[in-house]
C-alpha cells in the first residue's frame, strides 16, 4: 500500500506500506506527514483542510484528529 498527501506546496513524501494499516499505524503516518505540512500552511496564512479517505474513523482516530486540531473535509452521503 502507498500513503500520500498533497498540498499548494506539491506532493509530499510516499510512504510504501508492507501490510495492513491499522488504527496506530495510521496516525504514526499522520503524525510524521500530516501535522509538519499542516503546521506549515496555517503558520504561513494559508487555508488547510485534510481529506482522508473515509476508512479510519475509529474512536482513537477521531479524537486524534480533536486533539490535534485538524480541520476534516466531510464526506457526503
Amino acid at each position: 500500500m502507498v500513503w500520500g498527501s498533497m498540498s499548494s506546496k506539491g506532493i509530499e513524501k510516499l510512504h510504501f506500506i508492507d501490510g495492513n494499516v491499522d488504527t496506530n499505524k495510521y496516525l504514526a503516518i499522520l503524525e510524521e506527514s500530516l501535522l509538519p505540512v499542516m503546521e506549515e500552511c496555517l503558520t504561513s496564512g494559508q487555508d488547510f483542510v485534510f481529506q482522508q479517505d473515509g476508512g479510519h474513523t475509529s474512536k482513537k482516530a477521531i479524537k486524534w484528529m480533536e486533539e490535534n486540531n485538524v480541520p476534516l473535509l466531510k464526506w457526503r452521503l
